[in-house]
């Protein structure tokens, strides 16, 4: 979708300032009114009314965005931010305008079907012993930070699950990038291209359900692959709703009490682009011995934790301080664990956790942990 197709909700903000203070973590650093909700749309505007061209001096403050949503979470009046945001992107990258690094990604996606650059061959390396089934009932669809950076998540799912007497499949070197990088910074075509992949190799498993342990992931095969592709044949699920279903059904064994203080750190994707807040608290406060704490930002109002591309690349120093200051906002709270559900927000916080000394948890290695399945 480009920008044009978005005049009238560019046209719906009043500017009343509602996304302004404690809201956008990128306007709280830098402070400038263009970097947060209502001058992207500000901008927007100048754009569709001509008074704005497209450069790459714009594209280095539209890609500061997050798309954390937290903005429209505030909005009175529901103006899709992301949305706008999204088709500026877009307009970006038919212009050749968008920041290098974004493009590198694309490069990378193009040649490896990952983000990481990563060779295909080093996918399947977490998953050699287990005797994964290519067809089933249940997918595990993996993604791209557990399949790369950390294999422990994944086998621990892959236990659990069994444990519960699911033995699920995956796709393996099929398994490609689930596009949400690509729909992200604007590469359209791309993203395209990797969810009809994707939804090709998922139907052919024979899969009903589809379950993750990426917030990203699961944001894209449960929301963006219906709206760009068309009704799916089989259900979406994160690996916290599956796990909180099992729990219900007595299929979940907690062997081991974990007596341990903890916080929990919500995902953008997994909370305000998909509204699950409640299934990750229910599951650890039926972990035995485990006492959950709240950040003072919690559920819909979380601090975003920081872009990885942000982090690494493009604005580094900002991308250093977002993390900082969400594991200080822990560390405040006298807890020495931090638990998550999403790889790439363990990714952005993990440095700032061990400089505190805080233990950082994807929720399915706690969760392996006091079933006694844990193993490597």
């Amino acid at each position: 979708m480009r920008l044009k197709d978005l005049t009238e909700e560019v046209y719906k903000c009043i500017r009343c300032g509602w996304c302004r203070e404690k809201i956008c973590p990128i306007r709280e650093e830098l402070g400038f009114e263009s970097t947060y909700a209502r001058g992207i749309v500000l901008t927007a505007r100048g754009l569709l009314e001509k008074q704005l061209n497209y450069s790459s001096a714009l594209a280095n403050r539209m890609y500061l965005c997050l798309e954390c949503a937290n903005c429209m979470e505030h909005c009175p009046l529901d103006v899709d931010v992301v949305g706008i945001m999204n088709a500026m992107r877009q307009d970006l990258v038919k212009a050749g305008l968008a920041p290098e690094v974004f493009r590198q990604v694309d490069r990378h996606v193009e040649s490896t079907k990952n983000p990481l650059g990563i060779e295909r061959n080093e996918m399947v390396k977490w998953s050699e012993d287990l005797g994964l089934a290519r067809k089933g009932e249940v997918l595990f669809f993996v993604g791209c930070y557990p399949s790369y950076k950390f294999p422990k998540t994944a086998r621990a799912t892959v236990r659990i699950l069994r444990q519960a007497g699911i033995d699920v499949a995956y796709l393996a070197e099929e398994e490609w990038c689930c596009g949400t990088a690509q729909y992200m910074d604007g590469s359209a075509a791309l993203a395209q291209r990797l969810m009809v992949h994707n939804l090709e190799k998922i139907e052919d498993s024979g899969a009903e359900k589809v379950v993750t342990t990426c917030a990203g992931c699961y944001t894209s095969l449960k929301h963006e692959y219906p709206k760009r592709i068309g009704e799916l044949s089989f259900q979406v699920l994160h690996i916290t709703e599956l796990l909180e279903d099992l729990i219900n059904e007595g299929k979940i064994d907690f062997k081991n009490e974990i007596k341990k203080r903890v916080t929990y750190h919500d995902p953008c994707h997994l909370g305000r682009h998909s509204g699950l807040y409640d299934e990750p608290r229910k599951i650890l406060n039926h972990i035995p011995g485990l006492e959950l704490v709240e950040m003072s930002r919690n559920r819909e109002n979380t601090r975003c934790c920081g872009g990885e591309i942000v982090l690494n690349t493009v604005f580094p120093e900002l991308g250093k301080r977002l993390p900082e200051i969400r594991v200080d906002e822990a560390a405040n709270l006298g807890v020495k664990d931090l638990i998550t559900s999403c790889p790439l927000c363990v990714s952005n916080l993990r440095i700032p956790a061990r400089k505190r000394r805080i233990k950082l948890y994807d929720l399915p290695l706690l969760v392996a942990e006091s079933m006694g399945v844990s193993g490597k």
